[in-house]
């Protein structure tokens, strides 16, 4: 098996070299890291190997995926580069005759950290099958509250929490877990999404809280779907995040729309242990909301704060810097510089 591996880099590599646009590069990365795709063919055989042999080709094959999906994403920002230079070359107008931007003290552009950090954990779970859900900010107590088991008496809907407007009936979300009852309108199981979107809290702001703050919500129902399914793919999912081994640990907590409720945390290297996710089986009784009968079907639901995520992959100490609109903050995150080198 390692000569297959072996052979698959090389043909990757030759087959890197003849992609010339976006649609050729996402028929290349099905073709080796799709569901029957080269590496996924190879993954698929390691059950039937030795323990200790497994580990070791378990490890080259994690190493030539994410060498692949490295030089994918090297190939992707170079076709973005040279789009931005074409339609710099092909315009008609001449910047100089208002003036540089350059000029005026901004040598640098590019996405904003979060915008950075949302499309790169979209591209992670796209690659796993998920679909991606959008949803109103503006939602109404039902899909806020009493499709996920919240009923009227719950904390969660006190002034002190929530946005209402002056109807009473509709609210700024205070999560994305309302996309969990519209998802599921017009689809049946089995079903895998997720819905990362902002959210709204009526608290007081400091280091590591902010009234607005981005989530993104998941699930996968299907049938015979346990509690392993879900530390599996909790694992899987901070690997692919942080591009290194962790180690997880479950904590149980109380969610109202999922049974049981788990906090899962993660650490690397020995660390200090991080509060990663909220989760759980999905509530039978909001299955039933969503049109599913929990008799035959089962499933994991998750939340994952994507501010957070960010704080810890750049070391950010302070949550309001994401909004403060301050260039001297948003600048160490550019994609571009003045004179065409990148960082």
């Amino acid at each position: 098996m390692q000569e297959q591996i072996q052979t698959i880099s090389k043909e990757f590599q030759s087959a890197l070299t003849k992609i010339k646009d976006v649609k050729e590069m996402t028929a290349l990365k099905q073709e080796f890291l799709g569901k029957k795709g080269s590496v996924s063919s190879l993954m698929s055989q390691l059950k039937d190997l030795e323990p200790e042999t497994r580990k070791a080709i378990g490890g080259q094959l994690h190493a030539l995926r994410q060498e692949i999906e490295s030089e994918l994403n090297s190939f992707r920002q170079q076709l973005e580069r040279n789009q931005v230079n074409e339609k710099l070359q092909a315009s008609w107008e001449d910047p100089s005759s208002r003036g540089s931007l350059f000029d005026q003290g901004v040598s640098e552009a590019g996405l904003h950290p979060m915008s950075q950090i949302l499309n790169e954990v979209l591209e992670i779970f796209t690659s796993m099958g998920f679909e991606v859900l959008d949803g109103p900010h503006i939602e109404d107590d039902f899909h806020n509250f009493t499709a996920l088991n919240i009923p009227d008496s719950h904390p969660a809907r006190d002034l002190q929490d929530t946005f209402w407007f002056e109807d009473g009936k509709h609210l700024l979300r205070t999560h994305t877990s309302g996309l969990q009852i519209r998802g599921m309108k017009d689809r049946t199981p089995p079903v895998k999404f997720i819905g990362p979107g902002q959210v709204f809290r009526c608290e007081r702001t400091d280091q590591w809280h902010d009234f607005s703050f981005f989530q993104l919500e998941g699930l996968l129902i299907d049938k015979g779907i346990s509690v392993a399914h879900l530390l599996y793919f909790a694992k899987t999912l901070f690997e692919e995040i942080f591009r290194s081994e962790v180690e997880i640990r479950t904590r149980p907590s109380y969610f109202p729309f999922v049974e049981p409720g788990l906090e899962i945390d993660m650490r690397r290297d020995g660390g200090k242990w991080v509060e990663m996710l909220g989760s759980g089986m999905i509530h039978p009784r909001v299955l039933t909301h969503m049109g599913v009968d929990p008799d035959e079907y089962s499933g994991f639901a998750f939340g994952l704060g994507l501010d957070r995520l960010l704080l810890m992959r750049y070391g950010v100490e302070d949550i309001r810097h994401l909004r403060s609109g301050d260039l001297r903050f948003v600048k160490q995150f550019a994609t571009y510089k003045a004179g065409g080198a990148t960082c």
